[in-house]
């Protein structure tokens, strides 16, 4: 049995730890009509649930932090050792447009095509798009500030 949409706007609500207050105000939508469609009684409109959508949603950073296990567990399976995070995820300036980066270190089996996969595997455990980085990479300024910034997931 699949959900109603006012069942999914309530699950994506308490999922990103959000009260109806909360989420009203980051969507410019009201408390009363949050209640209102969660309960089923109103109908809102594909742009309004777009909107709730885009601001129930967790930020990357928040989506590492609850899934670091799973993307750890599934970099290995990549031939991937080590898993850093560089970018706004660290500097805590990432919002829900930001993407993931992730500087990795692969096993000597480890190959671009395992980059390759453990990117898209990471973007479908994350629902972020995510740009991996191999500490291979040839030393220049932007890898020197990307290795001297990153930390372990």
């Amino acid at each position: 049995m699949s959900m109603t949409v006012g069942e999914r706007l309530r699950e994506m609500r308490e999922t990103a730890q959000l009260t109806q207050k909360e989420l009203a105000k980051r969507t410019g939508v009201s408390q009363p009509k949050i209640s209102a469609y969660e309960r089923g009684v109103v109908t809102p409109s594909p742009t309004t649930i777009d909107r709730i959508e885009r601001e129930a949603r967790l930020r990357p950073s928040e989506m590492l932090e609850r899934f670091a296990d799973e993307i750890l567990e599934t970099a290995r399976l990549f031939h991937v050792t080590e898993v850093r995070v560089f970018g706004s995820s660290v500097h805590g300036t990432d919002d829900r447009a930001s993407d993931v980066d992730l500087l990795v270190t692969l096993s000597d089996e480890g190959s671009l095509l395992d980059l390759s996969g453990f990117a898209a595997a990471a973007e479908n455990l994350l629902g972020y798009p995510v740009d991996v980085v191999s500490d291979r990479a040839q030393p220049s300024r932007v890898m020197d500030r990307i290795r001297a910034e990153a930390v372990l997931l």
